[in-house]
Parts: structure tokens; sequence; C-alpha cells
């Protein structure tokens, strides 16, 4: 019972009512004020009501006054909903009590105490971008040879690694000292014990002798080194942040930590003023918030400590969440404990299934607290009880459709929409069924968060903008994004219009005539037989008169007068999606004015370059969508369901590739095996826990489902979790349901965005455009790849845009070609020599570069080339040299004619003859590479790029009836060194087989490039080509240039011949 006593609180009745209600756990953990109390609470046993009650049952039973309680919650909405409860029981004195989460604690001691953190009070909170640019800065200041520095390709591939590494140090609390020392102990470690099979041969194995290290222990040294590195980022980057003048949220609670440790009279007084500590989802608490709550409680011998938790709901491991802290607050306090295990949500058949999936996690604290026993009890009525159900359907569309037809179901029923829930692992699973819920209008409440830098209206508006900051600096120089602008639909052009001024312009590759000229020039496209000449004059038009206002008005000016004149807002009012793409615009026009009150003298490159930036480094700008409805169906992750509950549950996808394999990797920096981070590396357990929780937001209805295929037809695997389910009987299971055809089509049309069709030249236009069409292997791969790329790019001759991998590649390239010229000659040719040839080749190549790009691609080539070089030179200089850039032309392989250049020719001391090719894509993209590399086994399989192209040349040299220059052996040579420091030569000796299949490809292409098929889609969904015409001429994305990606094609005679073989 309460103890009746005279207080300064006057609780509300409702406070009594409540407390009447509760169990005899519930009781005993509001009664047990006194010393320190454990709670493991279980999903729907009322703990936030009992924390709330307890707090009441202080006030009201001791002279402890609301601001000397201290109430600590995960989230800012935890917080809310505990200040909401308290206010019906104590009313306004609810915000007297210290509810905080522990970021905001941390911030009201920092702004209480300005004089002991003085050195922080003028800090401004660092934004994202501008966390990023640090770390950029951070990396461009590294030197060359440091491990973190990459010379190519995705440059500050580290920037995300280290800002989980330096968050890892401050919430665990690490000393960068001990991090090293812990690193140095790994490598004595390693090296000193080789009996270790991990990382030493034991018995001879081809050339290796027993105490040989094996590659894994040069991968665990290279992996120490790299973290060492690492952490010795952490201090200059720290400095980096103060003298900017920044902080981050996990420096607040470093430095109260700190400062509690440090000043014992501050650390007194708050150990002092709270007589009483609260601590809600402490499963969920990483070291450094352990660490405040050690602080605060270590003043008293018995604190009064109230902590509630339950570790099979830790689902915020990969924020560094670590449910060992229940136990080692077990261990420190020995609380009373008191486990919740009436469950006031679900059916008891609900919780027999969850209870039967945690059970298979292992070193739960019951195994290792005594006196725990985790069986949840239902409150419920029975009579509605029904057992899960586990459906299996044929495939992802069967499952979708199933789901779709019983929410429907649901909602002609008449059931609440908003007590009904589709729970899944990830966004992506759910977007099917949102967009057919939406085409029914049904309501839905769609639980995240929008980046609309994806949405291909914003990224169509920032390639206006882009083109028009060209056109001020260049005017006329980027006609590529110019033909892509013009086909937006704002602009009214008809796109068979603008094929045909495309194969005016670009008929002569190398005396090309300026698109953005020809669009100025009324005569000039009265000649062309256009449709509508006038739209593409009223188009030009616009674009000069936006460029003459840049220097004259602000950038929320011309943004308002594109969006007006140009016809987008109309075109926006007028469509469908009109609510939607409204927010959209508004969401990116308030971005706009945020930046320009942060940075009144933003400019149009300026905003831009930050744009770029927010995308390489991954910053979304986030939109909350207007789909979302509280009457409508929930749909959730199942890390947003958490704390949530409804009367039926979907949980969809439950595949293993959704739940168990998406967790992958960590992508953190390896840690020496004495040091754990909590956050890394999740597990099953953490999958199952997670599941757990999905199934227990189930009041009553709970289905789950899984598809046996997958959407390319390949058999399934359902989760683990379901079996497990499945072998204690607590769920029912439906095997192999199939839908009617006719239901699966319904719903397969309302989603059916339909592919657009091409519109192609006039055919007598493409035919006179093939006439000089010879077949090279970049073409064939091209085409291959994607007919309509190949449209666009070769017969329409869209200006192919430069980048930094083409540029390296043909630098590489010229120099190679240079240096084993001069090996013909019996000139010098030492490998550094090369190096001067590389210079002169990246100059010449400079404007496929940014300034950084330059540097470090230099600096790159100039590592790897004289090594590259001094492992081949004695190849090249004891071999016969054939041929160097070996063109090969007028040639006819059944009636098609192929074209080719063969990197060089040798002939080795056998008397074979070796056709080498070199290739700088990255050799450490392992399955891309391979890939590539994959010979095709019958007439269905394409086969890799890399593979068709030496059968090419196999084709090419046998056709040429040159007997010396057959190709006995070809050799692709990869110029990229691998993670070992290692050159890779794979050969290839081409049988007659792949010959004739190679050779059924050449034919196969050029009959339907003759007969103009080029309107297929590649079934690739990231191909810039195919979604463009999918989505009406919306540009999707731009994909960003891939390292390993060949963007090449040779097309007619000598003056459109384009070698970029990488």
């Amino acid at each position: 019972m309460i103890e009746s006593q005279q207080t300064r609180i006057n609780l509300d009745p409702s406070f009594h009512r409540a407390y009447t209600s509760l169990n005899r756990e519930q009781q005993k953990a509001v009664d047990h004020i006194e010393g320190p109390v454990m709670v493991v609470a279980g999903p729907g046993t009322g703990k936030t009501q009992i924390l709330a009650l307890r707090i009441g049952n202080i006030l009201q039973r001791t002279d402890t006054q609301p601001q000397n309680i201290l109430c600590l919650t995960y989230t800012d909405a935890g917080a809310i909903a505990m200040r909401k409860r308290l206010m019906q029981f104590i009313g306004a004195d609810a915000y007297k009590v210290q509810v905080h989460t522990f970021h905001s604690f941390c911030n009201q001691i920092i702004q209480d105490n300005q004089e002991i953190f003085s050195e922080h009070s003028r800090l401004l909170h660092i934004s994202d971008l501008e966390k990023a640019q640090m770390y950029r800065e951070l990396i461009d200041e590294l030197p060359v040879d440091n491990p973190l520095r990459k010379l190519r390709g995705a440059h500050y591939f580290e920037a995300k690694r280290l800002d989980k590494l330096f968050a890892t140090i401050k919430k665990e609390f690490w000393d960068t000292e001990m991090i090293v020392g812990k690193i140095n102990e790994e490598i004595k470690n390693i090296q000193e014990d080789k009996s270790d099979k991990k990382y030493y041969y034991q018995i001879n194995y081809r050339s290796f002798k027993p105490g040989d290290p094996k590659k894994k222990y040069y991968d665990a040294i290279r992996n120490m080194d790299i973290l060492r590195a690492a952490v010795n980022l952490f201090e200059p980057f720290q400095t980096k942040m103060k003298v900017a003048g920044r902080y981050d949220f996990d420096d607040m609670i470093h430095w109260v930590v700190s400062a509690f440790r440090s000043d014992e009279m501050l650390l007194a007084s708050y150990q002092e003023r709270f007589l009483y500590l609260l601590v809600d989802e402490y499963q969920d608490t990483n070291g450094s918030q352990n660490e405040i709550i050690r602080l605060l409680a270590d003043f008293w011998e018995s604190p009064n400590l109230f902590v509630v938790g339950d570790e099979d709901q830790a689902i915020f491991r990969f924020q560094g969440a670590s449910i060992a802290n229940l136990k080692q607050l077990y261990d420190r306090f020995r609380p009373e404990l008191i486990v919740l295990s009436e469950n006031y949500r679900s059916t008891q058949p609900v919780l027999d299934a969850a209870t039967a999936l945690i059970a298979n996690n292992g070193e739960r604290l019951s195994d290792q607290v005594p006196g725990i026993e985790k069986r949840l009890i239902a409150q419920l009525s029975d009579k509605k009880a029904l057992i899960p159900k586990v459906y299996e359907y044929l495939n992802v569309a069967q499952e979708e459709t199933a789901v779709f037809e019983a929410l429907k179901a649901l909602n002609r029923a008449g059931e609440q929409l908003h007590d009904i829930a589709v729970i899944y692992r990830k966004h992506a699973q759910a977007t099917n069924l949102i967009k057919a819920l939406a085409y029914e209008n049904i309501a839905i409440d769609v639980k995240h968060r929008v980046n609309i830098l994806e949405d291909p209206l914003i990224i169509n508006i920032e390639n206006i903008l882009t083109f028009l900051e060209s056109e001020f600096e260049n005017p006329g120089k980027n006609d590529r994004l110019l033909f892509k602008i013009m086909h937006f639909r704002f602009f009214n052009i008809v796109p068979v219009d603008l094929a045909r001024i495309s194969q005016f312009c670009w008929r002569e590759y190398k005396n090309p005539i300026s698109l953005r000229q020809t669009i100025k020039d009324q005569q000039l496209l009265e000649t062309l037989n256009l449709t509508n000449a006038q739209a593409i004059l009223s188009f030009s038009g616009l674009i000069d008169l936006w460029v003459q206002r840049i220097p004259h008005v602000t950038l929320q000016i011309l943004f308002e007068r594109i969006l007006q004149e140009g016809n987008i807002l109309a075109d926006i009012l007028s469509g469908d999606m009109r609510t939607y793409r409204t927010q959209v615009i508004a969401t990116f026009f308030n971005y706009i004015k945020n930046e320009s009150l942060r940075n009144p003298e933003i400019d149009l490159p300026v905003f831009l370059d930050t744009l770029v930036q927010m995308r390489e480094i991954g910053i979304p700008l986030q939109m909350h969508s207007l789909t979302r409805t509280k009457e409508g169906i929930n749909f959730l992750t199942a890390h947003g369901a958490k704390g949530l509950e409804f009367k039926h549950v979907f949980i969809i996808g439950c595949n293993r590739r959704n739940w168990e394999q998406l967790r992958g990797g960590n992508f953190g920096f390896s840690l020496p095996s004495n040091l754990e981070d909590p956050s890394m590396d999740a597990d099953e357990r953490d999958e199952r826990r997670l599941f757990y929780v999905a199934m227990t937001r189930a009041k009553e209805h709970l289905t789950m489902s899984f598809a046996a295929e997958n959407l390319t037809g390949m058999p399934d695997e359902p989760s683990q979790f379901i079996g497990e389910m499945m072998s204690t009987n607590k769920v029912a299971f439906v095997a192999k349901q199939t839908l009617p055809e006719e239901v699966v089509t319904f719903y397969e049309a309302l989603l059916d965005k339909k592919d657009q069709e091409l519109p192609l030249l006039d055919h007598d236009l493409i035919d006179k455009k093939l006439e000089r069409l010879i077949i090279s292997p970049t073409a064939l791969n091209q085409f291959l790849a994607c007919a309509r790329s190949f449209y666009f790019e070769s017969i329409l001759g869209v200006p192919l845009a430069n980048n930094q991998y083409l540029g390296f590649g043909n630098a590489v390239h010229e120099a190679l070609r240079i240096f084993l010229n001069r090996i013909k000659q019996g000139l010098d040719a030492a490998p550094e020599s090369i190096l001067d040839h590389f210079s002169e080749a990246m100059s010449k190549y400079r404007s496929f570069f940014t300034t950084k790009q330059y540097e470090n691609y230099l600096a790159h080539g100039t590592i790897i080339l004289p090594k590259y070089v001094n492992e081949k030179l004695g190849d090249w200089k004891s071999a016969q040299f054939l041929s160097t850039e070996e063109g090969i032309s007028h040639i006819n392989h059944r009636d098609v004619p192929v074209t080719g250049r063969l990197d060089l020719i040798l002939k080795d001391q056998t008397g074979q003859n070796l056709v080498i090719d070199f290739k700088t894509s990255n050799v450490n993209n392992i399955k891309l590479h391979k890939d590539k590399l994959q010979p095709a086994r019958n007439f269905d399989e394409k086969g890799g790029d890399y593979w068709r192209q030496v059968v090419f040349y196999k084709i090419l040299l046998q056709e040429s009836g040159k007997a010396e220059m057959r190709m006995d052996q070809g050799i692709m040579s990869f110029i990229e060194p691998d993670k070992y420091g290692e050159f890779e030569d794979v050969s290839f000796h081409v049988s007659s087989g792949e010959m004739e299949l190679v050779s059924n490809q050449i034919v196969d292409a050029y009959a339907k490039m003759r007969n103009h098929e080029f309107d297929k889609d590649c079934g690739r969904p990231h191909c810039t080509w195919c979604n463009f015409i999918k989505n009406d001429y919306v540009l999707p994305p731009e994909i960003i240039e891939d390292e390993n990606d060949d963007v090449a094609f040779d097309f007619g005679g000598e003056d459109l011949q384009l070698h970029f073989d990488f």
C-alpha cells in the first residue's frame, strides 16, 4: 500500500486509480523506492506506466521535491511520453521533474556551469555537411603514402569509417593511447604465435613451408596499421572542430563525463541534487551514457537507482548500445530484481510464438542472473486468440498481391485502418504495396522520410541550374547536359525533334556542330523538318534570359523565375502527384532560403557545389511525406515499430536475404581482438531481437509471409526465424499459396509503369548513319549491355562526359605506348622513365579531372606505374615485339565490318604470340572483376566484357590473314595492384567454340542494329538511358562513374573511331 503522508504534491485521483489497477510485480516496482532496483520489463508489460507512478509515489511518500528526481530516457519521444503521463498524475509539477534524454541532460549541465565549460560555451553544433568537409580536409592533408589516403576512385572513402570510429571512441570513452597499445599487443601476438593456423601454414603447401605467413597474416597486419593511422587522426580532428567553433552530440556527453571525473565538486553537486535516478530502456545505453549513470549513483552506498530494460528488445546495437550494461549493473549494485511478465497487449498465441523465437538467443539475462523467468502471460481474453500464421507464396508478386488483398478486405470489413500495420526490415520492401493502396484510395501512414535529392524532379531542376552556371562561365561547352535538359517535359519539346537535331549536330564526331548555337538559329531549324521548331526557339530564349539574370538576382529569385517561366510549377500543379511534388519543391525552396540566411553571399556555384558534396558524402535533404494520415494503414520498419501496438500486424518479406543476410558488414575499421566495440558485427541474435520486437507489436492478429522465389525466379530461403517458430508448433504454416492469375494481374497492372517508346529518328536517317558502322569490341560490348545506350551515344552521338577514370586510363595507355616503343627501338627504358611520359599524358588529359582528382591520380600513377613496369620489363625485353597499338580495320567477318586496336603483341621465348591488353580497372572489386572475365558457356550466355574482347581480338587477327599476327594466348594485364601489392595477368587460351559464340554475337548484334532494334530495356536498375525513357524523359539520379566501367565505342571510319578500352 501507499503510505499516507503529508506532501507538497497533490496527486490527481487518476493516480490512485492507476495504482490500484497494477498487478503485484508492478506494485512492487512502484513501492520499492529505496535502494537500487532493476525491472526486467517485457513487451506490453506497462513499463511507462510504472515509471510515472513510481515518480508520483516518491513525491507522495517522501519530502523529495520534483526537481530532485532525474528520469533519463533514450529518445525525445520517450521523454515527451513520460512528461504527458506525469501530467495526468501530478499536474503542472510534471514540468519540474527532470525528464531528459542523455544529450539534453548533458546540455543542461553545460549551460548551468558555463564557468567550468567555458571553452565549449561558444561552440555551435556541427552540421553533417560541415563534419564531412572537415573529414575531407583531414584526408587531403595526409601524405600520399598514408594508408587512409585513397589516390583513385572514392578518394574520401575513409571519411565515413573515421566518423564511425571517432563516435565509438567518444561513446565508449576510449583513450587513443589505450587503443594504440591494444593494436601493438595484437600485432605482437600475431607475429609471435606461429602455431596459429589462421595466420601461418602448419604443413608444407605448394611453395610454402610450416611457419610461412598466409595472406590473412598480411591482411591482419595491414588492418592494424590502417587502424593506427585512423586513431592517430582523432586528436587532429577534434582540434579542427574546436578551431572551427564546432562540436557534435557525442562531444557533449564526453565533456560531462570528463568534468565529472576531474571535478569532484561538480560531480558532488549533481549527486546530492538528484536523490532519485530513473533510467528507461537501459538496454539501449552505450558506454559513456552508462558511465554518467555510474558516476551519479556511486555517491550513495545504496543508490536510489531504478532502471527498466529488456535485453530481448535491444535493437540499437548499431548505435553503440550494449546489452552487457544490464549484467554489469546487476553485478555492481545487486539491485532488487523485479520481472514483469504479465502482458496487456497481445494474446497468448502471439506471445508464445515470440517467446519460442527469442528462446533461441543465447546469453540472455535469464541465463546469467538467477531468478529471472521470462515467460510472458497474456492478460487479454482468449476468446479471440488466433495462432499466428506463416504463409509461403510462390514469388514476391504473389506475396505482395496476397497482402494487398488482405488489407483491402480489412478495409471493406470496416476495421480501423490505424490499428493495422505492415512491418518490414527495409522500406524498399513496401514500395509496391504503398503505391497500390494509394491507387485504390486506401489511406496509409508511411513512417519514413524521403531524401528529395534522389527525387527525379529535384535532379532535373539541379541539372537546369548546373547547365545555367556552366553556360554563364563557359558558354557552349556543355551540349551533353543541354541535350538531356531539352527532354524535360516542362519544355514541351518533341523527342523526335531532338533526335533529328542531335543527328545534325554530332554526325561528325571530330567536328561537332554546337547544339547551343543550333537551337538559336531559326532558319537552320526550319531546314531540319522539325515537328515544333517554335518550342525549341522558346526554350533557347528562356536559357538566354536565365543566364543573363545570374549576376543580377539572388539565388532565391532565380529559382522562383525558373519555376514560373519554365512551366515547372504549372506542370506540377496539373499532374496526378501535385500534392507530393509541391511539397518536394517547397522543401527544396526552403533549403535555398535557409542556406541564403546562413550565407547571404551564397551564389549559384557555391550552392551547386554544396549539393554535389551532399550527394558524394551521402547527406540527405529530408522531407516528411504527405502520404501520412493518422487514420491510415501503418507502414513501418521493425526499428520504427518499437513501442507501438496494432490489432493486425503483417510482417512481410520474411526471407533470409531481408533479415539475417541483410546485416552485412559494419563497414568500420577492424579492431584488435582484445578491444570490443558494442556497435560492431551485429549477428543473428540482433536480428532475432528485431524480429521479436516486430512480432510483439501484434495485439490479436499476426501474419508473417515469405516468397519461395526471388524476382529472378531463383529459390529464396525463408528466414531462419520462421523455421525456429515452426519447429515449436507455435505458428500455423500454410505452404505454397498460389493466387488466381487474374488477381495478380490486377495488382501488377496498378503498379505497371508503362515503358515509354523510344522515339527513333526517321529510319532512312538511321540507315544513313549505319552505313559507316564498323563493329569493334567496345561497340559490341555496349550494344549487348544496353541497346538504348548504344542508340543515344553511338547513333545520336550524344557526347560522352569526360571523367577521372577515362582521363587516367588514357594517360596510362599513352605512357605505356611511348615506353614500349622505346623498348622496341632499343632505346633506354628504365622503369622510372615512364613517369615523364605519364606526367605529359596527364597534362594532355587535364580537363578530365577536378583539381583534387588530378593531384591524386598523378600521385597514384607515380607510385604504381614504375612498380608495374619493373615487374614486366624483363618479359618485354626478352620477347620479340611484333606490334604496339596495332590497329586492324577493313576486315569483314561473316559480312560484318569489324575493327579493333590491340595494345601489344609479343612473341615470347617459347615462340607463342601473346596479345596483351592493358587494363586500369580496380581488381579489388572482386565480383565485378570476375564477372568481366567470365567466359560464356553456351549461346544463351553473354559472357564477360573482357573475355569477349579477347575472343574478338582472335577473330580479328584470324580474319586479317597475317600468319605472323596470330594469337596463341590473350592476356588481360592489370596495371592496378591488388591489396597485397601484386599485379595480375589473366590468360585466355581461346577455343574454337568460344570464337563461334562471339562470332554469333557479332552477327546477331549487327543484324539488330541494321533492323533498328534499339528500343529494348536492358533490365539494369541503374541504367541512365533506360530510366530516361521509362520515366517519361525524367532523368534518374546520375550514376557516378564507375572506375570499372568501360565507356567506349568504335563507330565508322578513322575520324569516328574512339578507343576507351580500359
